[in-house]
């Protein structure tokens, strides 16, 4: 069973296949550095419900950060930045991450205002916006 997977500079192009959901048992998932990689980030990433680190930085990955991401109770670790990612960041759905301690989303294009009440409930350590 593959518990990890990290692909830094591994020259990927295209985008990220929705079979990834496929790898059931990872707890670690770390796609980085990869310019060529496009596209929007699969919405079923949300049934990896083993995943503690979720990191898919310094791509080229567009559209909005899937809602599904509210579903990975199990994470601790999520780290999106330096991507072309848009739209109003979903506090409530990001609220229900009880275990994230760190949450890194600069470099994005992405909108709204910070909802302190929301954060509060979250264990974070580290949270990187810009």
């Amino acid at each position: 069973k593959v518990r990890a997977l990290a692909l830094d500079k591994a020259g990927l192009v295209g985008h990220i296949p929705p079979q990834i959901a496929l790898l059931k048992h990872v707890e670690n998932l770390i796609i980085k550095n990869n310019p060529g990689l496009r596209g929007t980030i699969p919405s079923i990433i949300g049934n990896m419900s083993q995943l503690r680190q979720l990191g898919l930085y310094g791509n080229d990955l567009t559209g909005t950060m899937p809602e599904s991401v509210s579903q990975l109770s199990n994470l601790v670790y999520l780290n999106l930045s330096s991507n072309k990612l848009m739209g109003q960041l979903d506090w409530e759905g990001l609220s229900h991450l009880r275990m994230i301690t760190r949450l890194i989303l600069h470099n994005n294009f992405l909108e709204g205002s910070i909802q302190f009440h929301l954060l509060a409930k979250m264990g974070l350590s580290l949270l990187g916006l810009s």
